[in-house]
């Protein structure tokens, strides 16, 4: 199957993009796949007025094929179908789309690591909302949606033409009924449609949206499902002990989707920072060979470790050793007779972050 066709405008070029089917509907592999790409602009047949596209992709490849921009306040429409060894499958719905002058793009974007993840911030205007095309037809009644998608005005002496036959080997359906006859049932779309678009009370938002990939990858879609108006978001799934990338598009509409170039883009190793909590009950214990050092453990889930402090007298704290996390008691062997020592304790995460000093404690060799 041809699936998720998407008609996107993108800064100032036209995006289409699908994926290319793996095996014939009898679970046939294929090789190659040949994508062909139709779009025109206006109310005309994109298979015989419309322009054409080939591209060869492999088998569950992602294609994604940028087109020239148009004057603003003209209408796009695009299909696409995908063909093997001559055998064609059927023709995608029509997505169409009213190109826009390009939108400003965000500026100045910055990250930084914060406690939750990493935190986002950038400038520039908030898009305006980009309303949705006008699919009706001048000097007439509005074409309902699954008549407009078919390429032809209906008339009361024109049936749909009956849907062909599938060859064994033939490409899968992509998109639903052939869209020259297509089902009225049918919700006819002007844009995205897939796990990645917002609910539908969202599809006429418009706001920034904000794209993540790792650093040897692509950018996919946005991980915050919806554009927001606020200039600033914390990604709290950002992937720890990875390097993270980032950019922000503005979106005037989602529904079809209409973006800015992207911003600059920001890339930060990602790391644990959270310190660990402090260990509680800190006592100290004289002994003939010296002072005990004993506390209860931090409860930090990635506890690595604790790290023991000491003052003497009125003295500034120096560290004067490190236990593993397991331990919860400390022997100092390296006091003097007669001296009062003053002791903290701090917990260690495996990222080697260093959490807050626990209560002190004193003590005097016997």
């Amino acid at each position: 199957m041809l699936g998720d066709f998407r008609l996107a405008q993108r800064g100032d070029t036209l995006e289409v993009s699908c994926t290319a089917p793996r095996a014939s509907v009898d679970g046939v592999a294929f090789k190659s796949v040949d994508i062909d790409i139709f779009w025109g602009e206006g109310q005309i047949d994109l298979e015989k007025e419309g322009q054409l596209r080939s591209v060869r992709a492999l088998p569950g490849a992602r294609v994604v094929e940028t087109l020239p921009l148009p004057a603003p306040g003209t209408l796009v429409r695009a299909a696409s179908r995908a063909e093997v060894g001559g055998n064609q499958g059927q023709r995608t719905l029509i997505l169409a789309l009213e190109a826009q002058t390009p939108l400003t793009p965000p500026l100045e974007l910055t990250g930084r690591l914060v406690a939750e993840g990493v935190s986002l911030s950038w400038q520039g205007p908030l898009p305006e909302l980009v309303e949705p095309p006008d699919l009706g037809l001048a000097g007439g009644a509005p074409v309902p949606f699954s008549d407009f998608f078919s390429g032809e005005r209906p008339t009361s002496e024109t049936a749909p033409p009956s849907e062909p036959q599938e060859k064994e080997g033939e490409p899968e359906a992509g998109g639903g009924p052939d869209p020259e006859a297509p089902d009225p049932s049918d919700e006819a779309r002007s844009g995205e449609e897939d796990e990645d678009t917002p609910p539908e009370e969202l599809l006429r938002t418009h706001g920034f949206l904000v794209y993540r990939r790792p650093q040897t990858g692509t950018y996919g879609g946005p991980f915050n499902r919806e554009p927001q108006e606020e200039r600033e978001l914390v990604d709290r799934n950002a992937p720890v002990g990875a390097t993270a990338c980032y950019v922000v598009r503005a979106a005037g509409s989602v529904d079809p989707l209409i973006e800015s170039l992207p911003s600059n883009e920001v890339c930060l190793a990602v790391r644990d920072i959270t310190p660990p909590s402090p260990p509680t009950g800190l006592a100290v214990v004289p002994r003939d060979t010296g002072l005990d050092v004993v506390w209860s453990p931090s409860p930090s889930l990635d506890l690595g470790g604790y790290r023991v402090y000491r003052a003497a007298g009125g003295g500034d704290a120096e560290v004067v050793g490190e236990v593993e996390a397991a331990e919860t008691a400390w022997h100092d062997t390296s006091v003097e007779s007669g001296v009062l020592y003053r002791y903290e304790i701090t917990a260690l995460d495996r990222a080697g972050n260093e959490g807050p000093p626990s209560g002190t404690a004193e003590g005097r060799p016997e």
